[in-house]
C-alpha cells in the first residue's frame, strides 16, 4: 500500500510540473498516470470528476482507481500551502 501511495504522489508532483495543475492520478493495475479530467471515460464519469477537481483540487489529490469494470475515486488531503523544501 505504501508503494502505491508513493507512486501516486510522485505521479501527481511530476504531472503538475510537466502538464499543469487540476489533474488526477489514474491507477490501473500497475500503471499510474497523471491525467486531466477531460481525458477520462465514460463521459458521465468525466463530468463528475471535472466538477470535483474544479471544486476541490487545491485541498485534495484526486485518485481514480480502475478495478475491472469499476472506477473508484479517493481524495488525499494535501498539506496547506505550496510544498517547501527543507
Amino acid at each position: 500500500m505504501e508503494q502505491v501511495l508513493a507512486r501516486c504522489i510522485v505521479a501527481a508532483m511530476e504531472g503538475e510540473q510537466t502538464r499543469g495543475a487540476r489533474g488526477v492520478v489514474y491507477l490501473e493495475k500497475e500503471h499510474t498516470k497523471y491525467l486531466f479530467p477531460h481525458e477520462l471515460n465514460p463521459p458521465a464519469f468525466r463530468e463528475r470528476i471535472t466538477d470535483l477537481v474544479a471544486e476541490d483540487a487545491v485541498r485534495h489529490l484526486v485518485l481514480v482507481h480502475k478495478a475491472e469494470l469499476n472506477l473508484h475515486v479517493s481524495l488525499l488531503i494535501c498539506p496547506a500551502g505550496p510544498p517547501q523544501l527543507l
